[in-house]
C-alpha cells in the first residue's frame, strides 16, 4: 500500500512538473523594447508614427517645464501570467520615468490580446492621479476608442489628458495640443510654417504690383493735355471726331468728311417772256458755281 501511494506521488509530482515546463515562455512576459531614450515602447505595433512624435513631443514638454514628468506609452499583446497592475508596476520599475528625487513618471499600459489596459503613476503623481480620478480618465479618453479598435486615437487623447493634468499640479500653462502636434514647440510658442510665410509675401508682393500700376494708368488718364495744332484734312471745320482712351492719352478717332454745299446764284432762274419792244426772250440767267 506504501509502495502504491509513493508511486502515486511521484507520477503526480512528474505530471505537476510537466505541466509547469510546458506553459510557453510568453505566460512569464518579460518588459521589452524600452529605451531610457524614447517614452514609446510599441511591441504591440498599435501606434502610428505621427501618434509616436505626438506622445514623444508632450513627455519633452512635461519634462522641461514640469521638473522632470514624463508620461511613457507602452503596448504588448499580452501581459502572460502577470496582472495588469503587477505588469504595469514592472515596466515603470524597468523604464525610470520622470525626475529620480520626484518620482513623477507614468506610464500608460496598453494590452491587445488581453483587451485591457492599466496606467500606474509615480509616487510624486499618486495625490493628482488617485484611484477614482484615474480611472475616471481612462474611461473618458481610452474607453470608447478601446472599443473601437482605435488604440491610436485612444492614446493620444488619454496622454493629452494626463499631460494636462500634470500641468495643473506644476501651474504650467501650455496648449499641450498644439506642443503634441508640432504647432508649437516645448515652451509652448508658436511655431512659424515657413511655407505659408512664403506664399503670403507672395501674394503680398502682387498685390502691391497690382495697385501701383493702377496708381500709374490712373495718373497718366488724368493728366491735362496742352492744346492741339491744326488737324490735318481729316478733320472738317476743326471738329475732333470721338476719342478712346489707351495708355498714353486719347486717340482721336477722325470722322468722316462731310460733303460740301452747293453754292448758288441768289438769283434764280426766271421764267422767259418776251420783251414788249423787241419780241425777243428775256430772263435771268444762273450764274455758274465757282464765279
Amino acid at each position: 500500500m506504501k509502495i502504491l501511494t509513493r508511486t502515486a506521488a511521484a507520477v503526480l509530482a512528474a505530471v505537476t512538473a510537466a505541466a509547469v515546463w510546458a506553459v510557453p515562455a510568453a505566460a512569464a512576459a518579460s518588459v521589452q523594447g524600452i529605451s531610457s531614450t524614447s517614452c514609446i515602447a510599441d511591441n504591440a505595433n498599435i501606434l502610428s508614427r505621427d501618434t509616436e512624435t505626438y506622445i514623444t513631443n508632450i513627455s519633452v514638454a512635461l519634462q522641461e517645464n514640469c521638473s522632470g514628468a514624463q508620461i511613457g506609452v507602452y503596448t504588448t499583446d499580452y501581459v502572460g501570467n502577470n496582472t495588469m497592475e503587477g505588469y504595469a508596476y514592472e515596466v515603470f520599475q524597468a523604464w525610470g520615468l520622470g525626475s529620480a528625487d520626484q518620482d513623477n513618471g507614468m506610464v500608460l499600459l496598453m494590452a491587445t490580446g488581453d483587451d485591457n489596459y492599466w496606467a500606474t503613476p509615480g509616487e510624486g503623481l499618486e495625490t493628482a492621479f488617485s484611484g477614482n480620478v484615474l480611472s475616471d480618465l481612462l474611461y473618458d479618453n481610452l474607453e470608447a476608442s478601446w472599443a473601437k479598435q482605435d488604440y491610436d486615437t485612444g492614446a493620444r487623447k488619454t496622454v493629452l489628458a494626463m499631460a494636462e493634468r500634470i500641468c495643473d499640479v506644476y501651474g504650467v500653462s501650455l496648449d499641450m495640443d498644439a506642443i503634441g502636434s508640432g504647432l508649437a514647440d516645448s515652451s509652448g510658442r508658436i511655431v512659424e510654417n515657413t511655407q505659408s510665410r512664403s506664399n503670403g509675401g507672395a501674394v503680398l508682393t502682387l498685390i502691391l504690383l497690382t495697385i501701383i500700376i493702377a496708381v500709374i494708368v490712373i495718373a497718366i488718364l488724368k493728366t491735362p493735355r496742352g492744346p492741339r495744332g491744326p488737324q490735318g484734312p481729316t478733320y472738317t471745320g476743326g471738329r475732333r471726331g470721338p476719342n478712346v482712351f489707351f495708355f498714353g492719352g486719347p486717340v482721336y478717332r477722325p470722322r468722316r468728311p462731310r460733303r460740301p454745299p452747293a453754292r448758288w446764284n441768289r438769283r434764280r432762274w426766271a421764267s422767259p417772256r418776251l420783251s414788249p419792244r423787241s419780241g425777243r426772250r428775256t430772263g435771268s440767267a444762273r450764274r455758274p458755281p465757282g464765279r
